[in-house]
């Protein structure tokens, strides 16, 4: 007996139900299982992102040891000195205390330190759209550490992310990026 094609809408309640019989958490695999017959375009992913965000669903992206990029450990060793050599065309290396520091302090841009699910739910979006990967720990923990990958150019503009490295590095920003700083 053949299972009758499924519409997107039915894969995305399907979806639903199975976060909902383990405490609203996915694995990616688990969608790209549901999602196996169907050529999935980064706008259908995104409508898949965006559905189960809005119904509170985390998405746990698991990767294995040959996912890894090798480069990302040699980076977290060098510590100090990456911020010395931090430009837009290779990661950044970050902990969550350190974004919430520069996000809710340094650049005032929240009143106060979000509720930590807030914080996960968050940088578990921004993952699914590899702007970040975590290297070790969790969201919602102050110490997890975090990459911030060079495709966050594809969210925020590179004349943006000048003004944040020269904020980081401690310089003074380019004057055309200091005349137009908001976009």
């Amino acid at each position: 007996m053949e299972e009758k094609m499924l519409t997107f809408e039915e894969k995305l309640d399907r979806l639903l139900e199975m976060a909902k019989k383990k405490k609203n958490v996915l694995e990616e695999q688990e969608i790209l299982d549901v999602f196996a017959k169907e050529e999935l375009t980064p706008e259908k992913l995104d409508q898949i992102y965006d559905f189960l965000d809005n119904k509170k669903v985390d998405v746990l992206k698991i990767s294995s040891d040959d996912d890894m990029d090798p480069d990302l450990f040699a980076e977290e060793e060098a510590g100090e000195e990456n911020m010395e050599n931090l430009g837009l065309e290779q990661d950044a290396i970050c902990t969550v205390r350190d974004v919430l520091e520069k996000v809710v302090t340094d650049y005032q841009i929240l009143p106060a330190k979000p509720n930590m699910e807030e914080v996960k739910r968050a940088l578990t979006l921004l993952e699914n759209h590899a702007i970040l990967q975590r290297i070790e720990g969790k969201f919602n923990q102050n110490n997890c550490q975090i990459a911030i990958l060079p495709t966050i150019l594809s969210a925020v503009s590179a004349d943006k992310l000048n003004l944040v490295v020269s904020v980081l590095r401690k310089e003074e920003p380019d004057e055309e990026t200091e005349e137009n700083p908001t976009d």
